[in-house]
């Protein structure tokens, strides 16, 4: 039988601050028949996600009581915030966050109907994993990655511009040795709310000045044809026996492992650990993704001397250190228990830097290029005595 919940609690929750300021954040929410969990993204500042933060649950909440559809109400909040962010950034004398973006993958479980609404806007993630009776594990993508790299989200973005030839630009990533496709020759990403330079010609035209020719939004973007979406792509799944949890996270934990890698890597541990451990799963998960991160730059960089999860973390933090080395890292998972029994859920965080651009995972995900990364990693040759000085 299909798993049976009852009310859902956030167990633990760890934060490993790399960069200064935070900008990924998320937001937990439950009551007696529902669990809201909504992970923010953030790039180019924190101030995005922040709004997010402090309103997407009220938002959501305040349309789900209007249209009792989780799907439409997901779909009608997160236009109206994004559209409420832009006008206070606007209406702000210092216009602080005004290019400011953030990615979001939220998660809303009504438990009475046993039945999971996923809300997408970004190359974040929500997976699913479906353990079997007899121990194999199926994973199951309940989102699909909003970003120029995949076929489907360029193609639209191309469809929606098609007398802007440069709408999404293809270029050589020499130290990842892959194509790179970036909407304006500026974000991976598709959707977002906030970015409002991709979407409103008076905010491009003050983002524009600030830009080499190669990075100016141009043709300027309008309300009627904006370069970024605000649209959420929500899908919905009634649990089915074997859905036992799902991982939502930020593109950092992606950008490290595949999906079924990381389904895979929760289900052993939650298979194994004891029931005091359960609760630090997330944590493992960022662990994980760490010692890989560590692993393709000792392969990328060996000189860094960076072999371990321990030998990445020694490295400063922010722009001068590891912001381009690998992404932040936020992850919550929410376990479903059987016959009535509740497991906990945990969210841990790891932050190290701007999320606009994202690390290289064994699927391809690009998260910056080479000028980006070279500038961390001929700092750090330096401050080991292995570089230079200029």
């Amino acid at each position: 039988m299909a798993a049976e919940l009852g009310a859902l609690y956030l167990e633990s929750h760890a934060e490993h601050q790399s960069n200064e300021p935070i900008e990924d954040t998320h937001t937990i929410v439950t009551g007696e028949d529902f669990v809201y969990v909504g992970i923010y993204d953030g790039h180019g500042g924190p101030q995005c996600s922040r709004f997010l933060r402090e309103r997407s649950w009220a938002e959501f909440e305040n349309q789900l009581k209007r249209t009792r559809d989780p799907k439409t109400a997901f779909e009608r909040a997160w236009q109206s915030l994004d559209a409420v962010y832009i006008q206070e950034c606007l209406d702000n004398p210092k216009r602080s966050g005004l290019f400011a973006g953030s990615c979001a993958t939220a998660i809303y479980f009504d438990c009475s109907q046993n039945c999971i609404w996923v809300a997408n806007l970004g190359d974040s993630r929500a997976v699913l994993g479906n353990v079997a009776p007899n121990g194999w594990v199926e994973t199951v993508e309940l989102t699909t990655d909003h970003s120029a790299s995949t076929g489907k989200e360029r193609h639209r973005v191309q469809e929606e511009h098609p007398h802007d030839a440069a709408c999404v630009k293809e270029e050589w990533d020499e130290f990842l040795e892959i194509y790179v496709h970036l909407v304006k020759n500026i974000c991976m990403f598709t959707r977002s709310l906030g970015d409002a330079y991709m979407k409103k010609q008076e905010v491009a035209e003050l983002y524009n000045p600030r830009m080499d020719a190669s990075h100016k939004v141009l043709p300027l973007p309008s309300d009627s044809n904006p370069y970024i979406s605000n649209f959420a792509e929500v899908t919905v799944r009634k649990l089915e026996p074997g859905d036992s949890f799902i991982i939502v996270a930020c593109d950092g934990l992606w950008d490290e492992l595949s999906s079924h890698e990381a389904i895979t890597r929760c289900a052993n541990f939650l298979r194994c650990c004891s029931a005091e451990d359960r609760p630090k799963v997330a944590q493992h998960m960022i662990d994980y993704a760490l010692e890989k991160a560590a692993q393709r730059l000792y392969r990328q960089e060996p000189e860094l001397g960076v072999k371990t999860r321990q030998d990445l973390l020694k490295i400063p933090p922010g722009k001068d250190g590891r912001k381009y080395l690998h992404d932040d890292i936020t992850v919550s998972v929410v376990t479903f228990g059987t016959a009535g029994t509740v497991q906990p859920f945990t969210s841990t965080t790891l932050v190290s830097g701007d999320g606009v651009a994202a690390a290289a995972t064994p699927t391809g995900r690009a998260r910056g290029r080479w000028g980006e990364i070279k500038k961390s990693v001929d700092l750090i040759k330096m401050m080991n005595g292995k570089g230079k000085s200029r």
